[in-house]
């Protein structure tokens, strides 16, 4: 699997805060492209935001 590092910017060209364009770029680059590094499952359920620490959890393998 080939792991893609590119980011969309311009999904956040609608927001002025550098924290809501970061928080909206990068959720956009993982809801296209992780997945589980320890067992490769594509589907990652995320969890709502403000969670300390776990942001991500593989439900095959958890």
């Amino acid at each position: 699997m080939i792991l893609n590092l590119q980011m969309d910017e311009r999904k956040a060209e609608s927001y002025s805060s550098n924290a809501q364009k970061i928080r909206i770029i990068t959720d956009d680059w993982v809801n296209n492209n992780m997945f589980c590094l320890y067992c490769g499952n594509r589907y990652i359920l995320h969890f709502e935001n403000n969670r300390p620490f776990v942001g991500i959890y593989c439900q095959s393998c958890k």
